[in-house]
Parts: structure tokens; C-alpha cells; sequence
């Protein structure tokens, strides 16, 4: 379905559109849900899929190995963490400021 949109021409919002300022949208319309869960013994998986999708996207490095323009306030903080996610899985959710204390949530990282 996703898919389906973007290839259907008459859409001209871009998966790049979507993704600028991320940093701004995420901590305030995704976290409480990713907070709010847990409490109420609900599912993170989604939500988790989600932060992981937008770590991924800001290594900056597309599947194919092609640089992607990275549009955010916290561009270089944001890729700084995204890169060291490989060595270390929590290092793009350690940002406090961004997500608080999620990296200690188990509910959420796992075990």
C-alpha cells in the first residue's frame, strides 16, 4: 500500500518531505505513545519499527549504497548516533533529549 503511493504520480509528497525534521514530530506525536504503552501492557513493536526506520534512514546511506540528503535541525547529532547504532543497537535512542529514557525501557529495546 505504502508502495502503491509512491509510485502513483498524481502524489507529489516525497518519502524525503516526510522524513525533513523529523527530530521536531517524532519526540512529540510517536514517544508518548511509545511511553504510554508499556503502562498499559500494549504493543512497541510498531512504534519501534518506526524509531528504527528513521535511525536507519539517518546513517544517511541509502540500501544501495547512494548518499541520502539528510533535512533536520539535528542533522549531524542525528547521523553522529545513527552510524554507531551498528556497534552499539541503543545509541540512536541514548539521545536524552530526544527520547528521554527510552534506551533503558526494557519494554522497548528488548532484552
Amino acid at each position: 500500500m505504502v508502495l502503491e503511493r509512491y509510485r502513483n504520480p498524481a502524489i507529489r509528497d516525497s518519502l524525503a518531505r516526510l522524513c525533513a525534521g523529523a527530530s521536531d514530530r517524532i519526540p512529540t506525536f510517536l514517544l508518548p505513545v511509545v511511553r504510554a504503552e508499556p503502562a498499559v501492557g500494549g504493543p512497541v513493536e510498531l512504534s519501534a519499527a518506526v524509531v528504527a526506520s528513521w535511525a536507519r534512514y539517518a546513517e544517511g546511506i541509502d540500501g544501495l549504497g547512494a548518499t541520502i540528503q539528510i533535512v533536520d535541525a539535528r542533522r549531524e547529532r542525528l547521523m553522529s548516533a545513527a552510524r554507531r547504532q551498528h556497534d552499539d543497537p541503543t545509541a540512536f535512542i541514548e539521545d536524552t533529549e530526544l527520547f528521554g529514557n527510552l534506551a533503558e525501557q526494557e519494554s522497548f529495546v528488548g532484552p
